[in-house]
């Protein structure tokens, strides 16, 4: 089993991930803040754990896979994933696939001095937190993506600790009323293109087609499905495509017969997508395979 590391982030800025720190933030408690953008799949998490520190993910867009314990859990946009203090976590060498996420840490070390907060306050918050039921958690996606991005904003552009702290503590108490509420779930016409999609996966799928299923535009198809699903309709079939392509992969199925059994135009285009959501391309992954027999 891999040992557990004590990661601590350092400050990191690029066109697709920046991450703040508690020196630039100058929050009580808020050791760092950060937003990425994933174009293309990122190397897995090692197993690390953060010291008294609470872990709050934010996934707006793709497929993110945690593992804790013995369970792994997959989000997708509008989901919140929970670690504890001292808790280990990692994405159980999946790596991270395209789509965005933001996250933050709360230091307890000092629970009377919270994100501004009085004693009294700082405290409950941080007792409510430390009850929480579940790891993940099912969100209003876009309520609670709205105040990520504004006190993302207010921090990393304009400097203002206090707006952002604000920001941030009403996130929180949302996200405590969302502890007990149930899986949204799918209306009928999503349900059936989800379901359709699924047992179609060796056909080219055009929106337009899926679209016309659901009795809608291909815009108001795209926005339904982004607002349910938590992800877009075109990067659920590539994922959901290569996700089935590593199991014809591990039968034994040459690369060039998997890409034309998923409906893609040719292998070389089909590596270039499974590289996107895996790091590794396909000739790689059968190597890997080979590897752990």
């Amino acid at each position: 089993m891999e040992e557990a590391i004590h990661l601590i982030d350092i400050p990191y800025y690029s066109a697709n991930r920046n991450v703040l720190t508690n020196a630039e933030l100058k929050i009580p408690g808020l050791k760092m803040f950060g937003k990425h953008t994933m174009t293309t799949a990122v190397s897995p998490l090692p197993t690390h754990y953060h010291k008294n520190s609470f872990e709050i993910t934010y996934v707006s867009d793709g497929v993110i896979t945690f593992h804790v314990g013995e369970k792994d859990y997959k989000l997708r946009g509008g989901d919140v994933f929970i670690t504890f203090p001292d808790e280990v976590h990692s994405t159980n060498l999946t790596p991270m696939s395209v789509g965005e996420i933001f996250w933050f840490q709360l230091d307890i070390t000092n629970p009377n001095n919270i994100l501004f907060l009085n004693k009294v306050a700082s405290r409950t918050l941080v007792n409510h937190l430390l009850h929480l039921e579940h790891h993940l958690l099912k969100t209003n996606s876009k309520e609670m993506l709205l105040l990520l991005k504004k006190s993302f904003e207010a921090i990393f552009y304009n400097k203002n600790a206090f707006l952002s702290s604000s920001y941030i503590t009403v996130f929180l108490q949302k996200l405590l009323d969302c502890n007990t509420l149930p899986e949204t779930k799918l209306s009928l016409d999503m349900e059936s293109s989800v379901n359709y999609i699924l047992t179609h996966l060796k056909e080219e799928l055009p929106l337009e087609m899926l679209a016309k299923l659901c009795n809608l535009s291909t815009s108001q198809y795209k926005q339904k499905f982004k607002a349910q699903m938590g992800i877009s309709p075109r990067n659920f079939i590539n994922f959901q495509k290569i996700e089935a392509s590593k199991l014809l992969l591990e039968k034994g199925m040459d690369i060039t017969n998997v890409a034309m059994e998923l409906g893609f135009n040719t292998s070389s285009y089909f590596s270039v997508v499974f590289k996107r959501y895996n790091t590794y391309s396909p000739s790689e992954y059968i190597k890997k395979l080979k590897l752990d027999i």
